[in-house]
């Protein structure tokens, strides 16, 4: 009488789906025993990031050439991109697990500040690594400090200058001049409003202060002879002569009285 071999062996191979297509290559077989003829025993395994589908068992067969394949898809997640402003700019779903994401979408922005604009460096955060479960990157960039026009201008309004200059910096500047006329002196006083430190584009307009210009005044005789001198007469103010009374030498022919 025959009796059924119990030590038949076979083959159980363990399929892993591709990252890149939906086939499948073997990541492990075991070697297994059973009866010839009888249904083979072969389990799935527990793989972390994959799930195992339903199987078949198969009849051993006798010359050990039995082969059970069991497939295991890759489970899927979601990946989220985002852009400077935290806004999602992309979202890639099923991405498979051990899968290297891949942001395909356009360039990130990010709003720019009075401070700073902002330019994508190519980089996201956390560093891309491969798939493991859902996972949010942002997008990361290099910042670069806003320069303003400044404009300095005189005080009727004319413009001496314009100087470029960087956010948070206080901007400076030559003092203003201001020609003297008859009546003043003028002296640089500052600038209007108060120069601060630059948050955007900005306009000074020079102050003076000025001075009342005085002048000498000689009081001559009528043959040019000095008979008074006044300093520091300011303009405006009407002179006053204080000295002895002119007079003038009689002539054969006239004598003279001051008018």
């Amino acid at each position: 009488q025959y009796t059924p071999n119990t030590n038949t062996a076979y083959t159980v191979r363990h399929m892993w789906q591709n990252i890149n297509d939906n086939g499948y290559t073997e990541h492990e077989s075991e070697a297994k025993t059973g009866t010839t003829g009888a249904q083979t025993a072969a389990t799935a395994k527990t793989y972390t990031g994959f799930t195992a589908k339903s199987f078949s068992q198969a009849a051993s067969a006798a010359d050990g050439s039995t082969v059970v394949d069991i497939y295991y898809d890759r489970k899927t997640y979601t990946i989220t991109w985002k852009d400077g402003d935290n806004q999602t700019i992309e979202t890639d779903q099923n991405v498979k697990y051990g899968a290297t994401p891949t942001y395909e979408g356009a360039t990130p922005t990010k709003t720019a500040t009075a401070q700073y604009t902002y330019t994508f460096n190519g980089t996201w955060s956390p560093a891309i690594s491969t798939v493991t479960g859902n996972a949010t990157y942002t997008a990361q960039f290099d910042q670069a400090v806003n320069e303003y026009k400044i404009t300095w201008k005189n005080e009727d309004g004319s413009v001496i200058d314009y100087t470029t200059v960087a956010y948070g910096v206080v901007p400076t500047h030559a003092d203003a001049t201001k020609a003297a006329d008859a009546e003043y002196t003028y002296t640089f006083a500052g600038w209007t409003p108060n120069v601060v430190a630059v948050t955007g584009a900005a306009e000074y307009t020079a102050v003076f202060s000025q001075i009342k210009n005085t002048y000498t005044i000689l009081w001559l005789n009528e043959d040019g002879t000095e008979l008074e001198k006044d300093e520091n007469v300011a303009y405006g103010e009407t002179p006053v002569y204080s000295g002895a009374t002119p007079t003038k030498a009689e002539d054969a022919l006239y004598t003279y009285t001051f008018s």
